[in-house]
């Protein structure tokens, strides 16, 4: 089931959940290397241009709408202070 919260929608944290394959263990230095990946400026947090940056490479209506991000961010960003956290990605994972 990849619609976890039965909404009629695959959010973007239910989309890398189901992309995961939870048999194996993902190690922190793995994601420490995926998380930066994404933290291009090595700020050691991701924010929304980051993701943009990274996504607006994909030809998806859906990604050059900001509500999407916002959305995206109101999902992963626990704290509500506009960045993903190294804690908060690995949260997600």
């Amino acid at each position: 089931m990849v619609d976890i919260n039965h909404d009629d929608k695959i959010s973007m944290s239910e989309f890398i959940t189901a992309c995961l394959d939870r048999g194996k263990v993902l190690h922190k230095s793995l994601l420490k290397r995926v998380f930066n990946m994404f933290d291009i400026d090595n700020s050691g947090a991701i924010d929304i241009s980051e993701l943009k940056k990274i996504y607006g490479n994909l030809e998806h209506d859906t990604y050059e709408d900001d509500e999407f991000w916002e959305q995206l961010f109101l999902e992963v960003d626990n704290n509500g202070n506009g960045e993903i956290s190294f804690k908060e990605f690995t949260e997600l994972m």
